[in-house]
């Protein structure tokens, strides 16, 4: 079987509280390491870099923060294997979405 495209996974939830504190949270390493990574180094600021760790699957990388618009998105890179993600957070609908997987 010939994959056409690149194979990709996309996740979302809806959080009920208000944007804003949704927001902090997923920006917030003091908070993310308590539903996301079990480790982080800095708050996720605009392109900058922070260590990220997720030790369930032994894997770690600079998250790389793209554009952040307050109160409405945030968008960062995660190096895993030559994979990026995407964190989008709006209405408090928080969605992460990773693409580019690559076939041995």
């Amino acid at each position: 079987m010939k994959i056409r495209e690149a194979p990709g996974a996309k996740v979302e939830m809806v959080v009920r509280k208000p944007v804003a504190e949704v927001f902090g949270a997923c920006v917030n390493n003091a908070i993310t390491t308590k539903f996301l990574f079990t480790k982080s180094s800095a708050k996720l600021k605009l392109r900058k870099r922070a260590a990220s760790t997720l030790e369930m699957y032994n894997a770690s990388g600079g998250v790389y923060v793209e554009s952040n618009d307050k109160n409405r998105r945030v968008m960062a890179g995660l190096p895993y294997h030559g994979t990026r993600s995407q964190v989008e957070d709006g209405v408090a609908l928080v969605g992460i979405a990773n693409s580019g997987f690559k076939g041995r």
